[in-house]
């Protein structure tokens, strides 16, 4: 089974949740929101994969989870997002920059 995982280049982060459970994805993204913005960097795109729930369980997948976090601002009014049928890329405000890169330990917490 797939774990998540992350790469970080230093401006962007990027976050691969498949084989996260819903609960484990949204504090990994929260995780890594918050250590991309002390961090400085300027991007995290969240990979969720397509969702392939049916419309009365639309709460249930991660993806629908996400989607549903962002829009009432749950991960914080200074992100601003793009929606993919896949992903998600979220722009950061940015700051001074940390050289060290946000690993999977970092935010599996």
């Amino acid at each position: 089974m797939p774990y998540p995982t992350i790469s970080d280049d230093g401006r962007t982060v990027e976050l691969d949740l498949h084989g996260a459970t819903v609960s484990q994805g949204m504090s990994l993204v929260a995780n890594t929101i918050r250590m991309a913005i002390n961090r400085g960097r300027s991007t995290v795109r969240i990979v969720h994969g397509s969702s392939t729930s049916d419309t009365d369980q639309f709460a249930a997948t991660l993806k629908h989870k996400l989607h549903d976090a962002f829009g009432s601002g749950r991960f914080g009014g200074t992100v601003n997002h793009l929606f993919s049928d896949t992903y998600i890329i979220v722009s950061l405000p940015g700051g001074s920059s940390d050289h060290h890169k946000i690993s999977i330990f970092d935010i599996d917490r």
